[in-house]
């Protein structure tokens, strides 16, 4: 004990670095369950199923360059790893055609297997919080251990880097690689060794293989360049000159191969995104570029660290006039948030890699705070303590201390929160003499929550749910509010809205249970603990053929899909419409239909005075041998009618008439038909628009 005892007091500034990198990990960590099973993060599916993708299908091209790849490879590494682990220590997963991601479903945010999602997000915390020590670094080699101390607690305990270190995305990850060349850039400065001027080039060409604004990180090692001219009174060798820009390209191009090997798609997709920020904007996300945008940043940085934050950042800004060091380490983010506001688009998530250099700013702070303090209150220091030290030590812990236990508490409600679909399962299986349960389709209650149902069910979408056959002893699950966000379901959206309507101003309607509040669910994206009602009775419903929502068909084969456009996409087997009470009389069968062909793709180039045209072409037998075949049913399975369609490349409206002489139900059957003779390979067929008029 005594050994123990003498060794945390020589080695006790070891235990508090410890100590704060372990609580920095534990917030990030606990935090990366949140929503799991589902998807509360609009842009983690682009990394996270891609990555899944790319590991299923063994190609390693992401076809995804909106921006740096290199977190696609680092999540497929953990994806590898956590494959591994799932077929040798569970059941859980036996063959990675179980695994189903956007690809396979068309809906942007399916996550059959939340483990590997939990995973990713710890390699984004684990990536987060090795930036807490980079801080406590660069502070340290500023100032001293204990500024570099301050900072690092700061950032650990900052609610906006906890959130975005543990979600798949690229804001906390490049921050730890321009950190890291913030720091190699000062040792560099410090020291005059060529291997810290490598190590910053390094990360500068993994910084934007992670992300393309990081670009602006090249400018620290040349104006270390220019530091090191200036002080050794002699310009650099021609060697490092040449490094700067060779260093960078070489690790860009390792870390994100295919930014050379698919140099079109690479190039085409990163001046998109350019024009996207500069020009087309974001709905909902867009200011002014100049002063508009800039005072937009402004008070999101000031929401989030606070009025004592702020002003020990401006003491830190201030102070950069005496420290030269400081001064370069500041021009980065200043650069950087100059560059950003001349943009349209002000998503304040980019701006994420500047909040290190806030926490340096704040140990910069407190370091001359303490210095002032100092110099104006010598004449107490007669006391046993330094007066200023105890004030600035006051400050310190009052600072550092609240935005610790609000962090704590943030915390604790992550890791006891449950999204409302999980605990809308939860109060089914306490439900007593229950035979059924019925479902809303449009929740997407994920797998993991419907398989601890201890009840039988059915996933019923909306438009379906009044018109079933009431039984007693019968639960039925339905949302508070369905909206759409992008206008794709608006027919749709209508229509399952009204439903709801009817249901709740039914005076049968009796609700057994309500869970949520106010929160929507949407169609066309994600939904955040959507609000549901547990009903023990709704009222009977008849169909509405008018908009036939595409959810509500039955489809006889899983490589039919419906996409995030709202359209279903095929090319084998066949769509049925539920079934609708008509009266006599004479109605229309409406439907949007197109087929994509198979287009060669050809490489052309001049050779002397010769041009050369190179095709490779898909070997299939396609033209006028694929069709769509539309049959309408009568209640008995007797045929109303017939009509075989030819669908273009281009959507086309088709309207197959059909008279009915008595009152009763109908059902169309929608058919993939592929006449070609021989082996061939079938185009895609794709329906919208569905729906029965007079």
């Amino acid at each position: 004990m005594t050994t123990f005892k003498q060794f945390f007091k020589s080695n006790y500034f070891v235990f508090t670095i410890f100590l704060v990198i372990a609580l920095s990990f534990l917030l990030r960590y606990f935090r990366a369950t949140i929503g799991l099973p589902y998807v509360y993060f609009w842009d983690e599916p682009q990394t996270a199923s891609t990555a899944l993708q790319m590991m299923k299908t063994g190609d390693l091209n992401p076809n995804f360059f909106s921006y740096g790849t290199f977190m696609i490879y680092l999540n497929l590494l953990v994806d590898k790893l956590h494959y591994l682990y799932l077929v040798t220590q569970t059941s859980d997963l036996t063959h990675l055609d179980e695994i189903k991601t956007k690809f396979e479903t068309g809906w942007h945010w399916t996550i059959s297997h939340p483990s590997f999602y939990f995973w990713n997000r710890i390699l984004t915390a684990l990536l987060g919080t090795a930036t807490v020590f980079v801080t406590y670094l660069i502070g340290k080699h500023l100032f001293n251990k204990w500024i570099g101390l301050i900072s690092a607690i700061f950032l650990a305990t900052l609610p906006i880097h906890i959130e975005h270190s543990a979600v798949i995305t690229s804001d906390a990850p490049v921050a730890l690689f321009v950190l890291s060349v913030v720091l190699f850039s000062i040792l560099f400065i410090k020291t005059e060794q060529k291997k810290y001027f490598v190590l910053s080039l390094v990360f500068v060409g993994l910084a934007i293989a992670t992300k393309y604004n990081a670009g602006l990180t090249l400018l620290l090692p040349l104006v270390s360049l220019l530091w090191l001219t200036y002080k050794q009174k002699k310009l650099c060798k021609l060697n490092y000159w040449i490094l700067l820009f060779v260093i960078p390209s070489v690790v860009f191009i390792i870390a994100m191969p295919y930014a050379v090997l698919d140099a079109k798609d690479f190039v085409k997709e990163v001046l998109y995104r350019m024009q996207h920020y500069n020009v087309l904007g974001h709905e909902g996300a867009e200011s002014i570029p100049g002063w508009d945008h800039f005072s937009f940043q402004m008070q999101n940085f000031y929401q989030n660290i606070g009025v004592v934050a702020t002003i020990l950042v401006l003491i830190g800004l201030v102070s950069a006039v005496f420290r030269p060091l400081l001064a370069f380490t500041i021009l980065l983010p200043i650069v950087y948030i100059l560059y950003m506001s001349g943009m349209k688009v002000n998503f304040h998530r980019n701006f994420i890699q500047v909040y290190p250099f806030i926490a340096i700013l704040i140990g910069a702070g407190f370091y001359y705070l303490h210095y002032f303090l100092n110099s104006f209150l010598k004449n107490l220091n007669n006391y046993k303590y330094s007066m200023p030290l105890l004030v600035t030590m006051s400050i310190l812990v009052l600072f550092l201390g609240t935005q610790t236990v609000t962090s704590y508490i943030q915390y604790l409600n992550d890791a006891l929160s449950k999204d409302t679909r999980t605990q809308a399962i939860e109060i089914l299986n306490s439900a007593k003499d229950i035979d059924n349960i019925i479902i809303a389709k449009e929740f997407r209650f994920h797998l993991q929550d419907l398989r601890n149902l201890k009840y039988s069910y059915s996933i019923v979408p909306l438009e379906l749910i009044g018109s079933l056959e009431k039984k007693s002893n019968t639960l039925y699950v339905l949302p508070e509010r369905i909206e759409n966000e992008q206008g794709k379901y608006f027919l749709e959206t209508r229509e399952k809205q009204g439903i709801l309507e009817k249901v709740s101003q039914d005076q049968s309607s009796t609700i057994y249970q309500s869970v949520g509040m106010d929160s929507v669910t949407y169609l066309d994206r994600y939904s955040i603990n959507p609000a549901l009602s547990i009903f023990t009775k709704i009222p009977d419903i008849k169909l509405n053929p008018t908009v036939i929502s595409l959810d509500t068909c039955t489809l006889s084969s899983d490589k039919i899909k419906l996409t995030n456009n709202n359209i279903l996409a095929f090319n084998d087997g066949s769509v049925t419409t539920p079934s609708f009470t008509l009266n006599p009389g004479t109605y229309h069968f409406n439907i949007n239909a197109r087929r994509f062909f198979y287009r060669p793709t050809y490489k052309e180039f001049d050779v002397g005075r010769y041009n050369v045209k190179i095709i490779v072409e898909k070997s299939h037998k396609i033209g006028t041998d694929i069709f769509l075949k539309v049959s309408v049913f009568d209640d008995g399975n007797g045929l109303v009618t017939e009509k075989i369609l030819e669908p273009t490349s281009e959507f086309s409206p088709f309207s197959i008439p059909f008279t009915l002489n008595d009152q009763g139900n109908i059902r169309v059957k929608l058919e993939y038909l592929n006449k070609t003779s021989g082996e061939s390979t079938s185009p895609q067929m794709e329906l919208k628009g569905l729906g029965i008029s007079i």
